[in-house]
């Protein structure tokens, strides 16, 4: 027990996730536009295309300012699909996915040796994995995204482990060790 914590440092930790859409969409959000910074291309398309289009309205020639509206809409408009279509996308999964339901997905079983987890959708066999292969964790307002390659992640939503989301973290925390770990709130 941590001095002045009602923290117990549990040996085995088990989440059973239940897997909501919300939970989802804020994970893909997450992995897609502030991980991976997917976002960069677009908003660097949009700025070059909207100083093209200042230049136009301000160039004084004739046909300058459709030239400058058609780039400042091609501009703005190509990164807004971009973002949309991929928002519908994901939203496209969590529905076949059935997550209204929040089914249950997956179960997590943390220990000394590393982590195990088990589909429950599919039969297959346990991935078994030392605390040497895992990636990194990211520890948000109500979620614990665990990364176990780079690619890869699984969700540990807030208040579905067999602990306290605060042991949960630092069992992550004390076997990742505190730069595979980082907090997003």
């Amino acid at each position: 027990m941590r001095k002045g914590s009602s923290i117990v440092k549990q040996q085995t930790i088990t989440v059973s996730v239940r897997l909501d859409g919300k939970t989802f969409w804020h994970f893909m959000w997450f992995d897609a536009f502030i991980l991976r910074k997917r976002l960069r291309r677009p908003a660097a398309f949009a700025a070059i295309f909207a100083a093209f289009a200042l230049l136009a309205f301000f160039s004084g020639q004739a046909q300058s300012t459709l030239l400058g509206t058609v780039l400042l809409l091609a501009g703005l408009g190509l990164p807004a699909v971009y973002v949309g279509s991929y928002l519908a996308d994901v939203h496209r999964q969590a529905k076949q996915a059935n997550l209204k339901a929040r089914p249950l997905v997956y179960t997590v079983r943390l220990d000394v040796s590393g982590i195990t987890v088990t589909n429950a959708r599919k039969k297959e066999e346990p991935l078994r994995l030392s605390w040497q292969e895992v990636a990194q964790a990211f520890r948000m307002k109500d979620c614990v995204y665990l990364y176990v390659t780079a690619q890869k992640a699984f969700l540990l939503p807030e208040g579905q482990a067999d602990t306290p989301d605060e042991a949960l973290w630092q069992m992550l925390v004390r076997n990742l060790g505190a730069g595979k770990c980082q907090v997003h709130r």
